[in-house]
């Protein structure tokens, strides 16, 4: 990668400031597979692709250029601006926001039950899953999903349970012309040859500029492949669904901190020392198999225990 930067920086001047006449709006459909790898692929594979997929199409991003060489059209800048994630502000149309997930409690509303009163009052019903989103990568963990074809847009964040760096928010719209028309900006300056057919992203927020997350989130995805993603959120929730399936106790999950904890309370007068001792002793034996079947990172299931621990045995 250092060698990489540096051969960037050092043949800049050697680089088209736009892309060619071959670079028309849709050229990557043909460079890039219709769904998510599978199985990881190779760092090397990965890393040619840069330059044969994304960099012919990189226009007004070089800020190299800007400064020191052939192109003066718009200003000087030494970085890209920052944005939040994206911002659903809608200046004629009335919004409704629904969590599937919420960031204190993990709760879940119903998009059976919003999803048609929003349909017939003619309401933009927004899904904000930025926490619990991550986990529909695994379709048992699809359920909460019930109602989604009723909404408009729907944002989460895989920066918070997709190793992807922060930040990264994954956003989609239903109808991206209806977006367009609450933010879009048409003055000439920012018109080019291509206006009437590329999918400008300025059209779609306030801010004129963006940073280019969807590239970190590109490389996580070929990197890790679909089955290893999987395997990172299900090995969240495999220690609570072995401990619930071996008919020894009945457990249930929480979210504290931004951290999945397993909630180990205390109900009944009759419980003993001796009790609490015992479960400990299952849930203990059964983390430690898990972590030698390698399904689990080690940070994982020592927070876990350790959380237990502290709460129940200080």
């Amino acid at each position: 990668m250092v060698d990489y930067i540096t051969r960037y920086l050092t043949t800049i001047r050697e680089r088209k400031v736009t892309p060619g006449p071959e670079v028309k709006p849709g050229y990557m459909r043909e460079l890039l597979p219709d769904s998510a790898p599978t199985d990881p692929e190779d760092w090397d594979c990965i890393f040619r692709d840069i330059e044969k997929v994304i960099m012919p199409g990189v226009r007004y991003v070089h800020t190299l250029y800007t400064q020191q060489k052939k192109k003066h059209p718009f200003f000087r800048t030494l970085s890209f601006k920052e944005n939040s994630k994206p911002m659903i502000m809608f200046v004629c149309l009335f919004q409704l926001c629904a969590t599937l997930g919420t960031t204190g409690v993990c709760a879940f509303d119903n998009l059976s039950e919003l999803g048609p009163v929003c349909t017939s009052e003619g309401l933009w019903l927004h899904v904000d899953a930025a926490y619990a989103g991550s986990a529909f990568l695994c379709p048992e963990l699809r359920g909460p999903l019930g109602g989604i074809e009723y909404a408009d847009s729907f944002a989460f964040n895989p920066s918070k349970w997709m190793m992807v760096h922060f930040d990264c928010t994954a956003f989609w719209v239903k109808d991206k012309y209806k977006l367009q028309q609450t933010f879009s900006v048409d003055p000439v300056y920012l018109r080019h040859e291509n206006s009437d057919q590329a999918t400008d992203f300025m059209h779609w927020q306030i801010p004129l500029s963006r940073r280019f997350r969807s590239l970190k989130l590109w490389f996580v995805m070929r990197s890790f492949g679909l089955k290893n993603l999987q395997g990172h959120i299900r090995h969240v929730c495999e220690l609570l669904r072995r401990l619930t399936r071996s008919g020894t106790m009945y457990l249930v999950p929480a979210d504290i901190d931004r951290k999945r904890i397993i909630r180990f309370t205390v109900t009944s007068q009759l419980t003993t020392s001796e009790d609490i001792i015992r479960d400990w002793n299952i849930i203990r034996k059964m983390a430690t198999d898990l972590l030698a079947e390698d399904r689990w990172q080690s940070s994982d299931v020592f927070y876990l225990l350790f959380f237990i621990r502290y709460h129940f045995f200080k």
